[in-house]
C-alpha cells in the first residue's frame, strides 16, 4: 500500500499546488480576502502532503521495501542504516522529491512571515512558487515516478551504483609491483556502464589498466592496458630546463653605461 499511498499523496499536493497558484492570482486581480486566506490554507496542505509523500518513500528505504522501484535499484538490505537513509536523494526521483519537499517549506515559511506584513504581495508571490512546486510535482507522477513498483521484487535490492571490480597484480622481470583495480559502474539511467580506471605511476612510465568492455553474462570481459610514456619525456625536459633556466637567470657583471652616476655604496 505505500507506493499508493504516497502516488497519492503527490496527486493531493499537486492539486493544492495548482489551487494555490489560482486562488492567489484571483485574489490579487480581484482583491478578495477570501480567495487569498484560501490559497494560504493550500500552501498548509501542499506541504503536509508532500511531506506524507517524503515520510513515506524514506520510511521505505528504512524498512528496505524493495516492491518500491527506486528503492530497489538505490538500496540494499546488507547497507547500514546511514547510508539507506542517505539512498533517498542517490537518485533523480528522491532528489525531486526532497528538492519539491524544502520548496513547499520556503513557501510556507514565507506565507507565515510576511502575510501581515505584505498582504497586497502575498498572493502573487504564492502563485509563483506553487507553481514552481506544481512543475516538480509533474516530473514526479509522470517521467519520474518515486513510488513506482518493481516487478518481480528483488529479494536484496541492488544497491547504489552496482560494480564490477577486478585485481590484477603487477610485477616486473617478477619483482611485483603492486595491485591495480580497475571497476565499472552501472547507473540505472545510464545506456553504458561508466569505467573506472586504476593506474600506477613509475620514474620512467605510467601504467593505466581499464575495462574495455564486460558481457552482462559473464561470458567476455576486455582489458585494456596502457603504457603512457610521457613521464620519461617529462624528466628529460626537466633535466634540460634545470641547467638552461640556472644558466639565463645566473647574475653577470657587466660594466655601467657611460654617463652613468656611480652606484653609492652604504
Amino acid at each position: 500500500m505505500t507506493p499508493e499511498i504516497g502516488y497519492g499523496s503527490l496527486i493531493i499536493a499537486l492539486a493544492c499546488a495548482v489551487y494555490g497558484a489560482v486562488a492567489g492570482l484571483l485574489a490579487a486581480r480581484c482583491r478578495r480576502e477570501e480567495l487569498a486566506r484560501s490559497a494560504q490554507n493550500a500552501v498548509v496542505a501542499h506541504f503536509l502532503a508532500v511531506g506524507a509523500a517524503l515520510v513515506l518513500l524514506e520510511v521505505a528505504f528504512i524498512t528496505s521495501d524493495f516492491s518500491i522501484r527506486f528503492v530497489a535499484f538505490n538500496s540494499a538490505s546488507a547497507y547500514p542504516l546511514w547510508y539507506r537513509i542517505a539512498g533517498l536523494w542517490s537518485a533523480l526521483e528522491g532528489s525531486i522529491l526532497l528538492w519539491t519537499f524544502l520548496q513547499a517549506g520556503y513557501t510556507l515559511l514565507v506565507v507565515v512571515s510576511t502575510r501581515r506584513r505584505q498582504p497586497a504581495w502575498l498572493p502573487y508571490v504564492m502563485a509563483v512558487l506553487l507553481s514552481i512546486s506544481a512543475f516538480f510535482l509533474l516530473v514526479m507522477l509522470i517521467p519520474a515516478n518515486p513510488f513506482e513498483r518493481v516487478s518481480p521484487v528483488p529479494p536484496e535490492g541492488r544497491g547504489m551504483n552496482p560494480l564490477v571490480e577486478a585485481a590484477f597484480g603487477v610485477t616486473n622481470q617478477e619483482k611485483p609491483l603492486g595491485t591495480l583495480r580497475p571497476a565499472l559502474r552501472f547507473y540505472e539511467r545510464e545506456q553504458t556502464p561508466i569505467a573506472e580506471v586504476d593506474y600506477r605511476i613509475g620514474f620512467r612510465e605510467d601504467l593505466y589498466v581499464i575495462f574495455g568492455r564486460v558481457e552482462r553474462d559473464g561470458r567476455e570481459i576486455v582489458i585494456k592496458a596502457l603504457v603512457n610514456p610521457m613521464v620519461t619525456w617529462i624528466w628529460l625536459g626537466g633535466a634540460v630546463m634545470a641547467p638552461g633556466g640556472l644558466l639565463a637567470l645566473w647574475p653577470e657583471r657587466r660594466p655601467l653605461p657611460n654617463g652613468s652616476p656611480p652606484l653609492k655604496e652604504g
